[in-house]
């Protein structure tokens, strides 16, 4: 008998009585209490695996009727699809990196929050997501700002939490940040928030409330810029001429003029940063810190009454110590100031960081004795 190569020959292989059955797609009404049965002998041609034979109860599983739940992967999903059902138009809800603080959000383009509404095709809800466009600072807090491609609102998210700027309506609809270069995406992050500031319907109190906010920034960046005059003319008095350009680079080679002489949102930070390039006084260090302390936390660093730019008691033992522990570290620092070769030792930002560093090291090893003693 000839074969022909050419013709096909179907093997037939009896059934698998080991395969799974086919997957039963319930509704989440009957995930809840919906059972499927064990499997038996007779079930699956009269042999099972020892490990279905000889095994302890799972959770939710009834021998004597053997039945036992359904997966709870699946119960899981069919629960967010039912909580899914329970939103309406209107709802606002954030994603889990948001949820957690996770770095990141600031990138332009990227998805920190979902807006509900409602389909203008089919009526179908839709969970449109939110697209960050930067942080920038509103009413003196940096926030993070967002838009929803094809839609005028703006989001902004602050603790964790996403609201929608009442009264803030742009004259166009929101631009998709992912087809867009990074330049016109960071032009139109821009506009935006200047739109929504000029748009935003403000109370008499909250009008007032910017002002302040203003001012405090305003004198804070003042101060800043008062003393790293005076330290460029000291520089260039003993010979040794400086620009602002220097002092920012002295402090990391990435840092800017603008982030030196007028950060948008002071920081205790900041204040400590300009305090320690300059190596001012203690006078003037404390004056500088409790600024930034009214900015960034209220006056829990200024006894009450007391004037910030008269510096405070806290302020003042603060500055003491960090002064003493960079003396320790670097013993001409009080006298040299601007004139230390801070790019040597990898700028103030490397130095802080090294000390914080130490301290966090000292203070781990007087207080691991503390807590075996206690237990």
């Amino acid at each position: 008998m000839k074969i022909n190569p050419g013709r096909v020959f179907k093997v037939l292989r009896p059934p698998n009585p080991y395969a799974p059955p086919s997957p039963v797609r319930l509704t989440p009404e009957q995930a809840a209490t919906a059972t499927v049965p064990l499997p038996d002998r007779a079930s699956v041609g009269g042999h099972l695996p020892k490990s279905a034979i000889a095994r302890p109860p799972r959770p939710g599983e009834d021998k004597e009727a053997g039945t036992t739940k359904v997966g709870t992967s699946f119960a899981a999903k069919a629960a967010r699809k039912l909580e899914r059902s329970d939103r309406k138009a209107g709802d606002i809800t954030v994603t889990k990196r948001l949820r957690t603080s996770a770095t990141g959000m600031e990138i332009l383009g990227t998805t920190f929050g979902r807006y509900w509404c409602h389909s203008p095709e089919d009526g179908s809800l839709l969970g449109l997501p939110i697209k960050s466009i930067g942080v920038h600072v509103w009413y003196g807090e940096p926030v993070l700002f967002g838009v929803v491609r094809g839609l005028t609102d703006v989001f902004i998210a602050r603790a964790g939490q996403i609201f929608k700027l009442a009264g803030v309506v742009l004259d166009k609809p929101a631009l998709d940040l992912a087809r867009v270069p990074p330049e016109d995406a960071l032009d139109f992050s821009r506009a935006v928030v200047a739109q929504a500031r000029r748009l935003e319907k403000l109370t008499t109190g909250e009008q007032d409330r910017r002002d302040v906010f203003e001012w405090a920034v305003n004198n804070y960046q003042r101060a800043v810029r008062y003393q790293i005059n005076n330290a460029l003319i000291v520089a260039e008095q003993v010979g040794r001429p400086l620009t602002v350009r220097d002092l920012a680079e002295m402090v990391s080679p990435n840092w800017t003029v603008a982030e030196l002489v007028s950060p948008a949102y002071p920081t205790l930070k900041h204040a400590l940063i300009v305090a320690t390039l300059l190596a001012l006084p203690t006078h003037r260090a404390a004056k500088l810190l409790s600024r930034a302390a009214v900015l960034e936390i209220g006056s829990d660093l200024l006894p009450e009454n007391t004037d910030p730019t008269d510096g405070s008691r806290i302020a003042i033992d603060a500055w003491s110590h960090h002064a003493m522990a960079m003396e320790r570290l670097y013993p001409t620092w009080l006298q040299l100031g601007v004139r230390l070769n801070w790019k040597h030792m990898g700028g103030v930002l490397k130095v802080l960081d090294n000390l914080r560093i130490q301290n966090l090291s000292a203070w781990v090893e007087r207080a691991k004795p503390r807590e075996k003693n206690n237990e």
